[in-house]
Order: C-alpha cells, then structure tokens, then sequence
C-alpha cells in the first residue's frame, strides 16, 4: 500500500477532523492500526471521509483499551471524477461478490447497484440476512478506498431487481450490456479517446448473474434501449465480465488533474 496507513472517517458517526485539533479515532480503525498495521505513536497517517476530503495526521496516543488520538497538520479536498461510472451487477453468490465489490472501487466506480435477476443463486433469505450482506459489502467499499487511495467511495445503492431499475428514468446516461445471446458491438469499438469526450461521461453497466439473463430479462434490456455488447468469444464469469467491461471504459475516461 503506498503512502501513509488511512484510516475511514465516517461523516455520518463524528465530526470533521480540524486541522491543528487531535481527533480521535474510531474502534474500528484503532484496532486496524494497532493490531494489524503495527502502527507507533509519531507515524503519520491520512485521514478520509469517502467524500473527497483527506486529513494529513500524526498519531499521539495508542491507549490499549481506548481510541487512538492524531492530531491534525493539513487538509486537502480532492475534485470529483470527470465522469459518472455505473455498474449494476447481478448479485453473485458468497464470497465472489464480496470480492468484486472491492475490485470495482479500485477501479474508480461512482455507483454500484446490486441487482436481484431472475437466474441469482444464493440471495439472503431474511430482512436480517440482507441488512448483514449490505453492511459486508459497505466494509468492503471501504477496505478497497484504503487500499487503492480513491478519496471516494461510490455509492452504495439498495438491491433492486431488474424490472425496477429499467424504469429508473436516466438523463444522458450511455448503458451498456454484456449478453450473450444477442449480436452486440465490439467493446473495444465503443469509447472515444480520453481527450475526445465533448462533456463529463456518464456510464452505465449492466451485467447478468453466472447463468445469465432470461429470455424475459432479454425482452426488458433491449426494450429499455440497453446497447448489447460482445466481450469476445469466450463466455466469463460473472465477476469476470464486470471487470472486463470496467477497465476497458475506465482505460478511455478523463481524470482529474
């Protein structure tokens, strides 16, 4: 991991961190730092909220059984993204859509809509089942901005089914499906060069659960005008697919200076 260890600072659970006040760390993140990054009292570390601001800190006291303290030297608020990027991913089940959770944030995603399809394997069964599975998916959304330094987490959307999603009414919004079972475009053939766009990109990817669309699913995509996209002759896994269709687009989008 480059850089200093970061550490979540939630808006919804404190106050913003002030630049020369100490700011106490959550539980959660002063356990990571002592427990599993081995962090000393005077190391520095990065503070973010997931909403483009990022603290520069140097940590004062690591109490055993009380939260860490830093105090604050510097603060920085990052541009968003040049471009809204969007995946509505069929969900996956077990640990395989934990996983691609924290891959797209790598990727730079802006918003991640988990999709209840006809063909989904391994839904949760319960109010409380489906309450865990979204706040392991939170984790994972967090965990991956640590890791890859995005100053901001995508939005996290309700699971919704198919159906309902279609009709969500989208202003310029470019959408995409990868299917199998009908002729699409090349996906190489579909994005200009990152200096060509004429406004901020707004894209939107749809992609089916591991035994694909139904018929029906089909007849709902391409009567809601999605564009059918051909990934190439061999057939990828769920995960795999929305991977593939992410770094294509993203190797095409603008960035921030």
């Amino acid at each position: 991991m480059a850089g200093f260890p970061r550490c979540y600072v939630s808006p919804s659970e404190s106050l913003p961190p002030r630049v020369g006040e100490s700011f106490t760390l959550s539980e959660e993140e002063s356990h990571h730092l002592t427990r599993v990054l081995r962090v000393r009292p005077g190391q520095q570390i990065t503070l973010f909220d997931g909403q483009g601001m990022t603290w520069e800190a140097t940590l004062n006291e690591l109490p055993r059984h009380r939260p860490a303290l830093a105090k604050v030297e510097s603060e920085t608020r990052h541009p968003k993204p040049p471009y809204q990027l969007h995946l509505a991913q069929a969900i996956s089940k077990g640990k395989s859509m934990d996983q691609l959770v924290r891959r797209v944030v790598e990727l730079g995603l802006t918003d991640l809509t988990p999709l209840i399809t006809e063909r989904c394997e391994g839904l949760p069964g319960s109010p409380i089942e489906w309450k865990k599975r979204k706040q392991r998916w939170h984790t994972q959304v967090v965990e991956a901005a640590k890791q890859s330094g995005n100053p901001f987490l995508p939005t996290l959307h309700e699971p919704t089914t198919l159906q309902d999603f279609l009709a969500l009414k989208r202003t310029g919004v470019k959408s995409y499906a990868g299917m199998l079972e009908v002729p699409g475009q090349p996906i190489g053939e579909l994005f200009p060069d990152s200096g060509k766009w004429t406004a901020p990109p707004k894209i939107l990817w749809i992609i089916g659960p591991e035994g694909d669309f139904s018929p029906s699913e089909y007849r709902d995509l391409l009567a809601a005008g999605i564009i059918p996209v051909n990934f190439g002759p061999l057939v990828m896994r769920c995960e795999t697919a929305a991977l593939f269709a992410l770094a294509n687009t993203v190797s095409h989008l603008p960035f921030s200076s």
